[in-house]
């Protein structure tokens, strides 16, 4: 067994996901079911209502990511120095901000775990990223939106 493996162990992972990206919180989540009923206008002023046809799930999410996430300590701290060893940048943030790029970009199905249930086949329809100066340096707020694809 690998040291990463026993540190997470005592340190699970994160449930909020984004694709393969690990988030630290989901703020707000809005989870949105709807439909669309035909009406068909009749002469004596009613209306005939014949079918109900299911839209697609929409999902939207506000979210942080940051440098020190504290569900991940121990895998946080190991791969910090894992990454140090190997010369390459610790700013898990920046990381985070071509990752969640790369996923608006790529127009793929992916799937998104939030506090109340797992959604695959779900594609990006809007994104919108925050880093501010300061200690908002340290985090990247994020808020989307996923549509889901009936494949």
């Amino acid at each position: 067994m690998s040291v990463r493996e026993v540190i997470s162990i005592f340190y699970p992972d994160s449930k909020a996901r984004l694709g393969e990206l690990v988030v630290d919180a989901f703020v707000k989540e809005t989870h949105t079911l709807s439909a669309e009923i035909t009406e068909h206008p009749l002469e004596n002023g009613t209306t005939i209502h014949d079918h109900i046809h299911i839209k697609p799930f929409s999902l939207s999410i506000d979210g942080v990511i940051s440098n020190t996430p504290m569900t991940l300590v121990g895998l946080t701290a190991f791969d910090s120095a894992m990454r140090s060893i190997e010369g390459e940048s610790n700013d898990i943030v920046a990381h985070a901000f071509e990752t969640i790029e790369e996923l608006f970009a790529k127009r793929q199905p992916i799937s998104i775990a939030t506090s109340l249930k797992i959604y695959h086949n779900l594609v990006l329809e809007s994104l919108s990223l925050e880093r501010g100066g300061g200690f908002y340096n340290e985090s990247l707020h994020f808020s989307c939106t996923a549509k889901q694809l009936r494949i």
